[in-house]
């Protein structure tokens, strides 16, 4: 009986270790599934990202080829307007065949833009130049004006306006210290702060640049930065396409020229904006179609003051542009995986000059 009870023991702790085992090793094995489950869906959200990185790459690739080929047309290259900016229409006069979700591989990639940069707006397919913004290179001492006007009709305060502009002179301007009206030094302001550092004393590089400026905050920064650029880096004055700029645009260049010079008043100014919007639109009235039309002069039934106003502001005029922003969204479908690319692109000779990714 006892030798039997032993045998019988024995068994028993065998069958325990056994069971043991398998729990652990069913445990190993469900844990290894698991990390390899995990594994492999990283792996192919890894392979998904860089395909879509890819395909907003082609996009932009795409982009570069269309302006290349605008600026190989005569009749196209000299031309810009809200609906024909930096591309050659397709052969149904359509811009939007030509950016509208373009199928490549496993996804597709589509070139846009907010126009009014208003979050759930539906999106715009093509370009915008640059040429249609304020460049804040351009701005001094005596043309500061035109950013005050801009700043107030987006609802910013006048007294936080003209600190802005006085700010955004100084920083750029190495003579602003010696500015009429005379802003003062801006430097010994920045040397107050939490963490000091001096006015650049050279170009804006970044819009982004202009969140060190006294006065400025992100609020403000995200009002103001769709009207504004920094290229070209060197420009010595204001140059704006009036075929593509928005209204507040043309109507802050139109009230810097108001006063004796002009004998013009504000009212002069934006009934000035009014008519060039009214007559580059067409005959439908609408932005961005077929029938949009570039700007002249003698068609657009000004008065007397409005015609002064218009020739003292076309030495700031341009019809070219000459640098288009990109934004490219590429789509891995399989993944269902985004990215984007910005780029500023230069046309004369394509480069880049530059460049964000998201």
């Amino acid at each position: 009986m006892k030798w039997g009870s032993k045998k019988n023991n024995q068994r028993g702790v065998i069958l325990i270790v056994v069971l043991w085992m398998v729990v652990i090793l069913s445990v190993f094995a469900l844990g290894l599934g698991r990390n390899s489950r995990v594994e492999i869906a990283l792996i192919k959200h890894s392979l998904g990202a860089l395909k879509s990185r890819y395909l907003a790459k082609a996009g932009l690739m795409y982009a570069l080829n269309q302006i290349s080929k605008d600026s190989r047309n005569i009749e196209t290259k000299t031309i810009d307007t809200l609906y024909q900016c930096g591309i050659i229409l397709g052969e149904e006069g359509s811009s939007e065949k030509l950016f509208k979700k373009i199928t490549l591989g496993e996804g597709f990639f589509e070139i846009s833009y907010n126009p009014s940069n208003t979050e759930g707006e539906k999106p715009v397919f093509g370009f915008i130049d640059e040429e249609r913004k304020i460049n804040i290179n351009a701005i001094t001492n005596k043309n500061y004006v035109v950013i005050q006007y801009l700043f107030q009709f987006l609802g910013i305060e006048e007294n936080v306006s003209n600190t802005i502009a006085a700010s955004l002179v100084d920083w750029h301007d190495q003579d602003s210290k010696d500015m009429n009206p005379p802003f003062g030094a801006e430097d010994d302001y920045y040397q107050t702060l939490t963490k000091k550092y001096h006015c650049k004393n050279s170009s804006f590089d970044h819009l982004d640049e202009m969140l060190l400026l006294k006065g400025m905050t992100k609020e403000i920064f995200e009002k103001v930065r769709p009207f504004l650029t920094v290229f070209p880096k060197d420009a010595k004055d204001i140059r704006i396409n009036m075929n593509t700029a928005s209204k507040i645009v043309i109507q802050s260049l139109a009230r810097r020229f108001t006063g004796g010079q002009t004998n013009a008043g504000w009212q002069d100014a934006d009934d000035l904006a009014d008519k060039i919007i009214m007559y580059r639109n067409g005959e439908d009235g609408l932005e961005r179609t077929a029938d949009d039309r570039q700007i002249e002069r003698n068609a657009l039934g000004l008065n007397a003051k409005e015609q002064v106003l218009f020739l003292a502001m076309q030495k700031n005029m341009t019809n070219e542009s000459k640098y288009f922003s990109i934004h490219v969204r590429g789509v891995n479908e399989t993944s269902n995986i985004a990215a984007d690319v910005q780029a500023i692109v230069f046309r004369d000779d394509l480069s880049i000059v530059q460049w964000k990714r998201k």
